[in-house]
């Protein structure tokens, strides 16, 4: 029996992941209900970006981003309730990314969800995006000035 699964996606064409490597989305992600299992897909161009792909719907992938790039000093407050949903049992085990929305006919218009990070389990792959409601993190950060350097750097 195979542990890998294939997908034909629509941006990547077909893939095949490890089943150990897809998170589990209990509530899915806010838009999109019924996707519920994701992977996460490096990408080959600049490694500072990734993918989160939906095994559910070929057509869904978002582009992650760390936050903590743009802002060494953002704060992500993890509440009982969702420590409890994802299982967290230390911090170590935990990811935080952000999702980015990159306009194809201006890459600088990027904009990065600063109010809605999604928090990752690395040891039980759950996952779950939370909406940030303590703080003043925009829904649409423009990005491109604060991690230009990056992007420079690394790709």
């Amino acid at each position: 029996m195979s542990n890998k699964i294939k997908i034909e996606t629509t941006r990547f064409g077909e893939i095949e992941i490890d089943k150990k490597k897809i998170y589990l989305f209990p509530e899915g992600i806010p838009g999109f209900p019924d996707c519920k299992r994701y992977c996460i897909i490096n990408n080959n161009k600049n490694e500072l970006f990734k993918w989160l792909q939906s095994m559910d719907k070929p057509e869904i992938a978002f582009v992650l981003f760390d936050p903590f790039i743009i802002d060494n000093t953002y704060d992500v407050f993890i509440n009982d309730s969702d420590i409890k949903t994802l299982n967290i049992k230390k911090t170590e085990d935990v990811i935080i990314t952000i999702i980015l929305t990159i306009p194809k006919s201006n890459p600088k218009e990027m904009t990065a969800n600063m109010k809605a990070p999604i928090i990752f389990n690395i040891k039980n792959k759950k996952a779950k995006q939370l909406i940030l409601e303590k703080n003043n993190y925009p829904l649409e950060f423009p990005v491109w000035n604060a991690i230009s350097e990056n992007i420079g750097t690394k790709g």
